[in-house]
């Protein structure tokens, strides 16, 4: 879904942008979004806290997708929102930092998306960023099974560090050093305030990476 291809419709219908002008002045030149060159076309920029485009959408089955980002971040703090129709299914998704506004880095968030048409908004929670398009596909989850023990961990990688297990468990986590960094019981593990990185989750006797 590359993000200058959004629904027609005008300011405060199909996007919200700030001011007037089309800063980047390439490609849709009849709207005030501000499209700037991308990977191998146009990108979003120029991006103020607030705007948004929308995108109708077409779900072939109610499931848990993977959205794979593409953005330009010199910047620290990036964050998206995404809104369909009128639930909030993403409201602070973290963009990392890469080394500049045409440097684009891809980063992945999981989202369950209903069956059906909808309206898929797209809006600057809070900016910093260019972005150039979104990769939708079925999330894959991995099963971990073993003679002691069997689980479902999701997403892996997770840009905001949450990761979901699929029952209760007690787990530990570790640094590449070895270093215990969590040890608890739940079904949800947040490595959310832990620097980026490759982290091993340690439950029973299977250890597996966990990417952030």
């Amino acid at each position: 879904m590359e993000l200058e291809n959004f629904d027609f419709g005008g300011q405060g219908v199909s996007y919200n942008d700030t001011e007037t002008a089309n800063q980047g002045n390439l490609f849709r030149k009849e709207s005030g979004v501000d499209i700037v060159p991308g990977i191998s076309g146009f990108a979003t920029g120029f991006n103020n806290n607030g705007e948004w485009q929308k995108f109708t959408i077409n779900v072939a089955k109610t499931a848990d997708y993977d959205f794979k980002f593409f953005a330009g971040a010199p910047e620290i703090g990036g964050k998206i929102k995404l809104t369909l129709g009128n639930t909030i299914i993403a409201s602070s998704i973290t963009v990392p930092k890469s080394t500049g506004w045409g440097d684009y880095q891809s980063f992945t968030s999981r989202i369950n998306l209903p069956a059906g048409k909808h309206a898929l908004k797209i809006e600057i929670a809070n900016a910093g960023f260019n972005l150039d398009k979104i990769e939708i596909s079925e999330s894959v989850v991995a099963s971990l099974e073993s003679n002691e023990i069997s689980f479902s961990l999701y997403p892996n990688p997770s840009s905001e560090g949450i990761y979901h297990l699929s029952e209760v468990l007690d787990y530990e986590i570790f640094d590449l050093q070895g270093h215990l960094v969590s040890k608890d019981k739940g079904d949800l593990i947040d490595l959310s305030n832990n620097p980026s990185g490759i982290y091993v989750l340690k439950i029973g006797s299977e250890n597996v990476k966990l990417l952030k």
